[in-house]
């Protein structure tokens, strides 16, 4: 893992890479993996039947956005809960539409779905039978559909300083015909160097599909970055993913889109649930995707919160991945489960085990008093 802090410092703590993968529980092979301004704070967990001290927690496990929607969205919503007696056509349209603009490409380029989840099931549905290659760790949606039909996946081990290895993923592109690329990477919470994924991109076949998954791409702020939208349209092979998850604080509205050339949109948009997002959903993310500052002023605060808990966490010499997500992914030098059910003791629910990482503890970013009280914790668990 790279710490936040400059390299030189890094060499002081005698941290080489195989120390922090061996740290992490890697092996030397393959390995194997299962599975404008503040708001109101969402943070809180709430869940009847919860023992008291987790119906309490901070949640921090599921990268959602602690604020919620904009404001704007929470007019529409509450504009339309009156229709919610009725099929959401004439609401889909509006937010196809919005979509559509938003990106700069045309209808025929997008398709919608109940979230990111939905599209990689799509994804799965229409091509995994001929195998999928992917980093190891990554998000577990489209491995896990294309597992539960029978199909292959692959997976690839990301280097040390938690970014798909894509050369290794190169020298096998011949043993999948779909390659998955999630950029920014959940759960590393890592960016591709945007010059290499180009090269890489320009090296697969054209007879191989790829998705990129940009889930996470509103938060990233490194200057040479760039969406694969514009290359994904161009091109005969190439599909983008993005949800309203995150940035724009749906996760439980469930919408998202994909971007790609006409063929493979509609042969996914053949995939998808009819009516799968509801009247009230796709008025909450139109209103939020033509918001022009909700999303600015948001990575914002992810940025300001982020500093604190990686802050906090150098200073308890824990190291992270650099992340250019609302995310951090933390080396605990030890097995993360039991530091996982500590956290949540103390009023803390903190990410799930990754079996690939099994030292690795995600914590997503919420408030900063959130990320105070959550590195306090930690230092408590860890002592």
């Amino acid at each position: 893992m790279t710490r936040t802090t400059p390299r030189s410092a890094d060499r002081s703590q005698g941290l080489s890479r195989r120390d922090v993968l061996a740290r992490l529980g890697w092996g030397g092979g393959a390995i194997s993996m299962l599975g404008a301004g503040p708001l109101p704070d969402f943070g809180e967990l709430r869940i009847e039947g919860l023992p008291a001290a987790q119906n309490a927690a901070i949640r921090l496990s599921s990268n959602e956005n602690p604020y919620g929607m904009c404001q704007a969205a929470r007019d529409r919503l509450q504009a339309e809960v009156e229709n919610a007696n009725r099929y959401p056509f004439a609401w889909s349209a509006p937010l196809h539409g919005a979509v559509a603009r938003h990106v700069g490409v045309a209808e025929s380029n997008v398709a919608l779905g109940a979230g990111s989840t939905e599209i990689l099931r799509m994804c799965a549905v229409a091509w995994s039978e001929r195998g999928v290659l992917q980093a190891e760790p990554t998000f577990e949606t489209l491995g896990s559909y294309t597992r539960k039909f029978g199909n292959r996946v692959v997976g690839v081990p990301v280097d040390a300083e938690g970014r798909h290895d894509l050369n290794a993923m190169s020298d096998r592109l011949d043993e999948a015909g779909v390659i998955y690329i999630c950029n920014p990477s959940n759960p590393a919470s890592t960016l591709l160097p945007q010059s290499e994924l180009d090269a890489f991109l320009d090296r697969v076949p054209g007879d191989k599909l790829v998705i990129i998954d940009e889930a996470y791409h509103e938060f990233v702020d490194a200057p040479d970055y760039h969406s694969q939208v514009e290359r994904s349209v161009a091109s005969s092979n190439i599909v983008v993913i993005r949800t309203f998850s995150k940035i724009y604080g749906m996760a439980g509205m469930r919408v998202g889109y994909v971007v790609g050339p006409r063929a493979l949109v509609r042969q996914l948009d053949a995939h998808r649930t009819e009516m799968s997002i509801g009247v009230i959903s796709a008025a909450c993310a139109t209103a939020s995707i033509e918001d022009p500052d909700y999303a600015a002023d948001q990575k914002r605060l992810n940025l300001e919160a982020r500093s604190i808990l990686e802050a906090g966490l150098e200073r308890l010499g824990r190291p992270v991945w650099e992340s250019q997500t609302n995310f951090v992914m933390c080396d605990l030098g030890r097995p993360m489960m039991p530091v996982n059910r500590a956290m949540a003791d103390r009023g803390v629910a903190v990410g799930r085990l990754f079996p690939a990482l099994p030292n690795g503890l995600r914590i997503s970013v919420g408030t900063p008093a959130q990320m105070h009280r959550c590195v306090d914790a930690l230092e408590a668990v860890l002592a």
